[in-house]
C-alpha cells in the first residue's frame, strides 16, 4: 500500500476508469431487455433468463476475481495488468451483445445472447474488480482515498449522463432497428 502524496493527474487518471463502470450498465439496464425482445425477438421469459444468467455468473466470478487480483504479482502491479488485458475484451464483449443474430431457432438465439452476456459480465469483472480495489493500493491515507472516490463518482456520473442520452439518439438515427444498436454498441465499445 502506497503512502505517497497523490497529484491531480493521479485523481483524474483514476476517476476516468469508472467511465466504463458508470456507463456500460446504464446502457444495458435501459436498452438490453428491449433489444432482446423487440430486435432479437426472444420471448420475454428467455430474455429475462439471459440477464439472470449474466448476473448469476457475475455473482460467482466477482469474488474469484477479487482473490486473483489480490494475489497477482507482475511488473505492472497486481491490478494494472487486468486493465491492459481487459481493454480488448471490453470492446469485443460490449459489441457482441448488440449483434442481431437469427439462427432460425429461438433457443439457439437465446444461447448466443446468454453466452455473449456472460462474456460481457466476465470482461466487466476482469476490469472493474481490480479497479475497485486500486485506490487502496494507491494510498493508505483516508483523505486521499476519499478524494479518489470523489473523482471516480464524478466520472461515473459524467459517463451516466452521456450513456443516458446518446445511445438512444444513435439508435433512433437508424429508425430503431438492429443496425442502430450495432452502431451504438461499436461506438460505446470504443468509448469504454
Amino acid at each position: 500500500m502506497g503512502n505517497r502524496k497523490l497529484k491531480f493527474p493521479n485523481y483524474i487518471a483514476y476517476g476516468i476508469g469508472d467511465i466504463y463502470g458508470g456507463g456500460s450498465f446504464l446502457i444495458i439496464n435501459t436498452l438490453f431487455l428491449f433489444f432482446l425482445t423487440d430486435i432479437a425477438k426472444l420471448p420475454p421469459a428467455l430474455a429475462g433468463l439471459v440477464i439472470f444468467f449474466g448476473k448469476f455468473w457475475d455473482a460467482v466470478t466477482d469474488p474469484i476475481m477479487g482473490y486473483i487480483s489480490d494475489n497477482t504479482r507482475t511488473k505492472y502491479g497486481r491490478r494494472r495488468i487486468y486493465f491492459l488485458i481487459g481493454i480488448v475484451f471490453v470492446f469485443i464483449t460490449f459489441l457482441l451483445i448488440w449483434i442481431k443474430v437469427d439462427f432460425s431457432n429461438y433457443i439457439v438465439n437465446f444461447l448466443y445472447y446468454a453466452f455473449a452476456y456472460i462474456l460481457f459480465s466476465t470482461a466487466f469483472t476482469l476490469v472493474m474488480i481490480p479497479y475497485s480495489a486500486l485506490n487502496a493500493d494507491m494510498t493508505g491515507e483516508y483523505k486521499e482515498r476519499t478524494k479518489l472516490t470523489g473523482f471516480r463518482m464524478f466520472f461515473s456520473q459524467f459517463s451516466s449522463l452521456i450513456c443516458g442520452t446518446l445511445p438512444k439518439m444513435i439508435i433512433n438515427r437508424f429508425n430503431g432497428d438492429a443496425k442502430g444498436f450495432l452502431y451504438m454498441g461499436t461506438i460505446f465499445g470504443i468509448f469504454f
